[in-house]
């Protein structure tokens, strides 16, 4: 018999936060995001935890092939973290740059060491603390991708 065609799943923002909901709920935090200190350890492994989200974000999709549908959120949720690591990556470099030093300077090599400026944004977000060129830069990822400034906070 030939496969079934499942429905393509269009990731509208309801249903991208509804996969970043259920990746914080309590009984899917410690698989989707790693425990806490002090926390327990959980006996779901990862597949049931997507199928567990699945079964509650896609579920007609779930009804069809389980399998199917757990690997359609792992896909989801594996590019969301991607793209929350690319985003958080340029917040990181925004204070790279390069400073000759002293001893070098002195002895005429002609060397260079990396400079960062403290860009810590908090999971929060910006305080107080956080530079104006970090909090412009989180300004524009935000608008871009309104997921990261929830994903920063987990």
């Amino acid at each position: 018999a030939p496969k079934q065609q499942l429905p393509k799943i269009t990731w509208t923002p309801a249903l991208t936060w509804a996969l970043i909901n259920q990746a914080q709920a309590k009984e899917n935090r410690n698989v989707m995001l790693g425990k806490e200190v002090g926390e327990n350890s959980t006996r779901d492994n990862k597949t049931q935890v997507l199928k567990r989200i699945a079964s509650i974000i896609i579920p007609e999709i779930f009804g069809l092939n389980k399998d199917a549908a757990q690997k359609r959120i792992g896909t989801k949720w594996d590019g969301l973290k991607t793209t929350y690591k690319d985003h958080a990556s340029k917040l990181r470099q925004i204070g790279a740059g390069i400073e000759e030093t002293q001893a070098h300077a002195e002895s005429g090599v002609n060397a260079f060491k990396h400079k960062y400026m403290d860009c810590y944004v908090p999971p929060d977000g910006p305080d107080a603390e956080t530079t104006p060129r970090a909090k412009n830069l989180w300004d524009e990822i935000t608008t871009k991708w309104p997921y990261f400034s929830v994903l920063h906070s987990l």
